[in-house]
């Protein structure tokens, strides 16, 4: 009984030997090839392509592509599938046995070039020197992710970068940045961006007191004007994003002290702010792009004296009747006044000459004389 078991188990194992062998070794009398199923390049290497052929399913049958675009391999495989092509001109060769056949097709794509512009707005408009850079991405394959990397170097290891969804980029300084644009495919292309500052620092030189407040206010108006660091005149006018006063008492030398206030100037405000009466002040001044500045001003208690400044005219010649000529007074300026301003003319003797007047800056023919210009504000 062992005997016969044994007996028909070899039989069995030398007939399923052969079925393998029949069936991978019979190739057909003719070899075929065909397309049966092609796909289009949406990115630059995604097609694919599969081989129809009455070989198909023979062990020993072997698919290579002897004619492809460069990169594409040309060694013999046993799938009848390619994928991972690009677009191009292509030959196909199924071999079985000894036997073989061809098929030529082209393969197309639907995928262009990625393309980008950058546009840089908000340079130095927030206090510090970054901006904004918004990116326009087409071709490709959306959708796109969008890097930053500040470098000089164009072709950085983009191991490197950070990818987003959003197109708007906010560098917070200033120098050289790299933007990066990759679509869905993988691929990327890389902008060069400057962002560069657009206002020096500023630096503020006080001048002198205006006392055109309110009465009792306890403020009095401080003028000033701008330079750079060389010394160079700045004007408001060129500063799109204008500047910041951060006002103190001044301290012990010339540090800061208590808090005043805060004072925003934009483009083509005037060179003067309000200050203390009677108040030394500290006062640090910041540019759009968020270099800062600083002085100390020491209140001039004299130079803020309320002061007149008057210029007498020649309107006429001596005569007969006017022996000594007559001249005009006219006002030329007033310093820490606060209007309206009244003027009387008074001889030395007190003797009132000209009572102020809805004309007083200007006193009309008065002979030769010695007089005082008296001004209330």
């Amino acid at each position: 009984m062992k005997r016969s078991f044994l007996f028909l188990k070899s039989i069995f194992v030398v007939l399923f030997v052969v079925f393998l062998i029949n069936a991978q070794a019979q190739c057909p009398a003719s070899v075929t090839a065909t397309i049966s199923s092609q796909t289009v390049a949406t990115c630059p290497s995604n097609a694919s392509v599969t081989i129809g052929s009455n070989a198909n399913g023979v062990g020993t049958a072997t698919y290579q592509a002897l004619v492809a675009p460069s990169g594409v391999g040309l060694s013999p495989q046993s799938s009848n599938v390619f994928t991972s092509l690009p677009p191009g001109n292509y030959t196909f060769k199924v071999v079985c046995g000894a036997l073989s056949a061809t098929v030529n097709t082209i393969i197309t794509t639907t995928y262009t070039q990625l393309t980008a512009n950058t546009n840089i707005t908000n340079v130095c408009s927030a206090y510090m020197a970054g901006g904004t850079i918004t990116v326009s991405a087409a071709g490709g394959t959306s959708p796109y992710n969008y890097s930053l990397l500040k470098t000089t170097n164009a072709n950085y290891s983009d191991a490197l970068s950070t990818y987003g969804a959003s197109n708007i980029l906010n560098p917070t300084d200033s120098g050289t940045y790299q933007v990066r644009i990759k679509d869905n495919c993988g691929n990327f292309i890389t902008k060069t961006v400057f962002i560069q500052p657009t206002v020096p620092a500023i630096y503020l030189n006080p001048t002198y007191l205006d006392n055109d407040q309110p009465c009792g206010s306890g403020n009095i108006r401080l003028y000033y004007y701008l330079t750079d660091i060389n010394g160079s005149g700045l004007s408001s006018a060129d500063m799109p994003y204008g500047y910041r006063m951060d006002i103190y008492q001044k301290g012990t030398g010339c540090t800061r002290g208590a808090f005043i206030k805060t004072v925003n100037k934009a483009q083509n405000s005037s060179d003067r702010t309000t200050i203390p009466i009677n108040q030394n002040i500290y006062i640090k001044v910041t540019n759009s792009c968020g270099d800062t500045t600083a002085v100390c001003y020491t209140y001039p208690v004299a130079d803020a004296t309320y002061k007149i400044f008057w210029q007498p005219v020649q309107t006429g010649c001596a005569s007969a009747a006017n022996p000594n000529g007559l001249l005009n007074l006219g006002k030329d300026w007033s310093q820490y006044g606060k209007g309206p301003e009244l003027y009387s003319v008074i001889k030395l003797n007190g003797t009132v000459v000209r009572t102020p007047t809805a004309d007083s800056a200007i006193f009309h023919n008065l002979p030769y004389d010695t007089y005082v210009i008296v001004g209330q504000d």
